[in-house]
């Protein structure tokens, strides 16, 4: 029995390109590559630096929280009802929670879907301390995981609710940030009247 040789497929016809396919290869794992080493590439979202400009603003107390009772407050600015918040105590670590348990979070109280309110002007939060979740929104009935970065955990919703970044200084808890984009706001930072 006669062993042939494999036969070696032959090199495509050329597309007039002036290309190869192996040197779009190599130039896309040099390109990647390139773009690792320059840490523009991540795989984690930036924070540092994200939160310059924002106001750091006294909010509350670490001794005047009690569990699963939130506290309604406005960030980054005073005035209108968009920027109304909630700032509580879950009793279990949550993601970015601050406080000597990691327990302290506090949430923009406008859905990201639509706007609907979470922290209506009349103080109804629609917050539910069993599940540790805002919500749900009156309009499309979105809620949100308040221990697990706001994460959407049923309806129409496609964003997180917006966290407010809190640090806690002594008793002094200060709202310094929020990440994620206040529904209506093409700037968390613009002056509203």
């Amino acid at each position: 029995m006669e062993v042939k040789k494999k036969e070696i497929a032959e090199e495509p016809e050329d597309c007039g390109c002036g290309v190869t396919r192996r040197q779009v290869m190599v130039g896309a794992a040099v390109g990647t590559a390139a773009l690792a080493a320059s840490g523009l590439v991540t795989g984690k979202p930036a924070i540092a630096g994200s939160m310059d400009g924002y106001p750091r603003k006294l909010i509350g107390t670490v001794s005047g929280l009690s569990t699963d009772q939130p506290q309604v407050f406005t960030y980054p600015q005073d005035a209108p009802s968009i920027f109304r918040s909630a700032l509580v105590k879950l009793g279990v670590p949550a993601v970015d929670g601050v406080g000597p348990e990691g327990d302290i979070v506090a949430f923009n109280g406008r859905c990201p879907h639509q706007g609907g309110e979470l922290v209506p002007e009349d103080d109804t939060l629609r917050y539910d301390g069993a599940s540790k979740t805002m919500g749900p929104c009156p309009w499309h009935l979105s809620t949100f995981d308040v221990s697990n970065e706001g994460m959407i955990t049923s309806a129409h919703s496609t964003q997180n609710l917006p966290q407010i970044v809190l640090e806690v200084e002594g008793d002094n808890i200060y709202a310094v940030g929020v990440k994620g984009l206040i529904y209506g706001m093409p700037s968390n930072l613009m002056q509203v009247s």
